[in-house]
């Protein structure tokens, strides 16, 4: 995106939003609403103001699981690297103000209109995450937690620098477990979203690594290893005693003592109930159509399905 940035033949126009569509190919005329920052490009990314800001909301670059200034960057490598201010939380206290050297602070700021008279249109919605909340204990458990949460964890930039520890006591966990095909392959979202396993076997290996006498386990309805080098990949990550269970979660429970999450799995492979007292378990979520999709569709005029 650094390259993309200093390209002099690309302009890009970030915390912006297609408003109107008009014309044919070859010859569109594009409307796009630049949304304010209230930080002006003067902004040097100095830090200044965010160190001064007395509110804190949650950080959702993060999932979450720290928290950010009012006034504050999206995360460490953002593109453009301007500062922001989330008018929802700001209390207008102007200490920004008379923290900022270069006066880059601008509360004035209101939607600009950009026209652009473009020759063809490409089309990059992204997919969002499915927030599987009230499945598996997921908003009502601390130490369950989603795939992109533990992500998060293991980021050396991330709220934990690295390192991966229960949400109820901070603690390295010991019993891990792996959920697949959360909400996918369900009767709402009959699809495979077709990265979960490989990011399951990849985070599967991470912890592993920094948890050697850990008992990992994997539960799945199947492994879809289906490009190059994943089979072996796949390998590997038996080789280093991850345990596999091919089977559905009947039953989650947690202890209210120790915050441990009791699960009931049925292997399909050898026809039994298997118990696991676990200190973690994670939810590979299933990817959905970004929220933007449908958006984008009704004013470019195209069709859609369940997929986007």
């Amino acid at each position: 995106m650094l390259n993309v940035n200093r390209n002099e033949n690309i302009e890009i126009l970030s915390y912006s939003e297609v408003k109107e569509v008009e014309g044919y190919v070859g010859n569109y005329k594009v409307k796009v609403e630049m949304k304010p920052r209230f930080v002006t490009d003067d902004c040097n990314g100095c830090s200044a103001c965010a160190e001064v800001c007395p509110i804190y909301v949650p950080n959702f670059f993060d999932e979450n699981l720290g928290a950010r200034k009012a006034i504050d960057i999206a995360f460490g490598q953002a593109v453009p690297f301007l500062y922001d201010i989330n008018r929802n939380a700001c209390v207008e206290c102007f200490s920004c103000i008379d923290a900022c050297e270069l006066n880059a602070i601008d509360f004035s700021q209101l939607p600009k209109e950009v026209n652009l008279d473009v020759g063809s249109i490409i089309i990059a919605t992204g997919w969002d995450m499915y927030e599987p909340f009230g499945e598996y204990g997921y908003g009502e458990f601390d130490n369950v937690i989603t795939q992109v949460q533990l992500e998060r964890m293991l980021a050396p930039n991330g709220p934990l620098e690295g390192h991966v520890r229960r949400i109820s006591d901070e603690k390295k966990p010991e019993e891990i477990v792996f959920i697949q095909c959360v909400g996918s392959r369900v009767k709402e979202r009959t699809y495979c979203s077709g990265v979960c396993c490989m990011l399951g076997l990849k985070n599967a290996k991470l912890l592993k690594e920094e948890f050697p006498d850990a008992s990992i386990t994997i539960c799945y309805i199947d492994i879809r290893v289906n490009e190059k080098g994943f089979e072996e990949y796949y390998q590997r990550a038996k080789d280093t005693d991850i345990r596999m269970i091919r089977g559905k979660v009947g039953e989650i429970s947690e202890d209210p003592e120790t915050k441990n999450i009791n699960l009931r799995v049925y292997s399909s492979l050898t026809d039994e109930i298997i118990k696991i007292d676990a200190d973690l378990v994670i939810l590979s979520s299933a990817a959905l159509p970004s929220k933007g999709t449908n958006e984008i569709a009704k004013v470019l005029n195209l069709d859609t399905n369940i997929y986007g």
